[in-house]
């Protein structure tokens, strides 16, 4: 039996409506605002496991939000001569004595808001996702 449930939807811009059971089982077919609700729910904890996990990695510690992948390089060499190059699709960190850090990002990102700084000892990079919301599964592509 159907009951009039909503679900409320919008984008980040602020525009947001709201749809009902009957009106999405309707237009596409019965159970569809079930799975629709499913969706919604498990979208939900995806975003949850994003929030502050971090994920350690060979020389560096990475973790990422709905916009944002953070990359951290604990007790970096000092900040002369440190230098960060990314593009849309790859990050490398070198220093006169090497590369820390260098491979072809999991998904893209917007180059020109790359923003790398020190905390203490740590040189912290922080990149502007391309598609927002979706999960990395790491930070680099295999």
């Amino acid at each position: 039996m159907e009951h009039d449930s909503e679900f409320l939807y919008g984008d980040k811009g602020g525009d947001a409506g709201k749809v009902s059971e009957v009106q999405v089982n309707k237009a596409f077919g019965d159970g569809s605002f079930e799975k629709l609700m499913r969706l919604r729910d498990d979208m939900d904890g995806v975003k949850e496991a994003m929030r502050d996990k971090v994920t350690k990695e060979a020389g560096f510690t990475w973790r990422q939000t709905e916009g944002e992948v953070e990359v951290t390089v604990p007790g970096a060499p000092p900040r002369k001569g440190v230098k960060v190059a990314c593009t849309a699709t790859t990050l490398r960190v070198s220093h006169p004595q090497g590369t820390l850090l260098e491979g072809r990002l999991h998904g893209g990102v917007i180059s020109d808001d790359v923003l790398w700084c020190y905390e203490d000892a740590d040189l912290v990079i922080t990149l502007e996702k391309q598609l927002k919301g979706v999960a990395w599964p790491s930070i680099f592509a295999a």
